[in-house]
């Protein structure tokens, strides 16, 4: 198991013993959602920056920027590993592949390497629909719009398609 998926689990749990979610929501926090919803994705270091990368700090627009550059590209949120797992951005091509537009690897080489990559999929419409309500970039943390991901059962809205050139939606 992943020092990611480990964390995900414990902060779960954690929450789970000492909160009382809201009795609107069906996730008690990010953690939750992520693990629930949310996959491993397995990151090729040599393809990580393959699209060359933007501002630091800025991993939630520079995902969301660079899938509305590229319809090919699906939106991924969640968490990654360097130092310690953090809420992070990323996008992924049909096979699943990464790229992350934000960590450069040969300066994060230094000292830890980007891995533990855990996350959510989303679509492009469900991306543009919840940072609309937020009035800000990410999905997880939309506190602004009162954490709209947490409060029903998430219904993933694209999937990979291996040797394809576009993502489908489901249905």
């Amino acid at each position: 198991m992943s020092e990611t998926k480990k964390y995900l689990k414990q902060v779960s749990e954690m929450r789970k013993r000492m909160m009382n979610r809201p009795k609107e929501f069906v996730y008690s926090g990010a953690e939750e959602f992520v693990l629930k919803e949310g996959r491993p994705f397995k990151a090729d270091l040599k393809k990580l920056n393959r699209f060359g990368t933007g501002q630091m700090k800025q991993c939630y627009k520079n995902a969301f920027d660079l899938t509305m550059e590229n319809s090919d590209l699906i939106y991924v949120e969640g968490f990654a590993t360097t130092v310690i797992p953090v809420m992070h951005a990323w996008v992924v091509d049909q096979d699943g592949v990464i790229a992350d537009p934000t960590w450069k690897v040969e300066e994060r080489l230094k000292d830890y390497e980007p891995s533990g990559y855990y996350g959510v999929m989303f679509s492009h419409q469900q991306c543009i629909d919840i940072m609309f309500k937020s009035g800000q970039y990410g999905m997880l943390d939309a506190w602004t719009a009162g954490w709209p991901l947490f409060q029903k059962k998430f219904k993933s809205e694209v999937k990979l398609c291996p040797g394809k050139t576009r993502a489908r939606a489901k249905g």
